[in-house]
């Protein structure tokens, strides 16, 4: 049984931002059930963020489906925790502020400084149980997205990959991501199918 894809957008996204990805994946990988939600994000903390994401959720997939969860930015953080609600098999954080972000903390906009004021300066404290990996973006100039240093959004580096000259807002439609992910899910089914006939 293939695992549903969940793709989660990030702060104040909606699910048209994740309409080219979810367009590639339909198209390209082998028929997966993909599920797409609006979720509220102007939570306070991460935390409530994440509840008000499984509460959700929970209406569109069951407790046991094995699932692979997609998340950009405030989505990839969300992603990485949902494995606590759900059967999380792996999941796919991009451009995700996984520690405290530099920038963020000084932001003029006081729903960002409350949103990520409990992110860890110690995120390997955060790493989940199931596989997942990290994707960060850069400019060619520097390791910075324009929102997020590379450092920023790495959990674990050998669980770590880049795509260089791009940005924070637009790697998220960058035929390169939708490479990796298709790959990334590729990789599932074949040690799935592997698993499957050894038993």
């Amino acid at each position: 049984m293939s695992p549903t894809v969940v793709l989660l957008h990030g702060l104040g996204g909606n699910t048209w931002t994740l309409e080219p990805l979810r367009l590639y994946l339909k198209y390209y990988c082998q028929n997966p059930k993909i599920v797409v939600f609006n979720y509220k994000t102007d939570y306070e903390t991460i935390r409530h963020v994440v509840e008000g994401v499984a509460a959700k959720l929970t209406h569109l997939v069951t407790a046991h489906e094995p699932l692979v969860v997609i998340g950009h930015s405030l989505g990839g953080i969300v992603a990485l925790r949902l494995h606590r609600y759900f059967n999380v098999l792996h999941a796919i954080a991009v451009a995700s502020p996984i520690s405290k972000p530099i920038l963020l903390s000084f932001s003029p906009l006081l729903n960002f400084r409350l949103l990520y004021k409990d992110l860890s300066v110690k995120p390997k404290e955060f790493i989940p149980p199931h596989s997942y990996l990290t994707v960060s973006a850069s400019w060619p100039c520097a390791p910075f997205d324009g929102i997020l240093y590379n450092n920023e959004s790495i959990l674990e580096p050998k669980c770590a990959k880049c795509i260089p000259w791009t940005d924070h807002r637009l790697v998220i439609v960058d035929p390169r991501l939708f490479t990796m992910i298709k790959n990334e899910l590729n990789k599932m089914i074949i040690k799935d199918l592997i698993m499957t006939s050894v038993k």
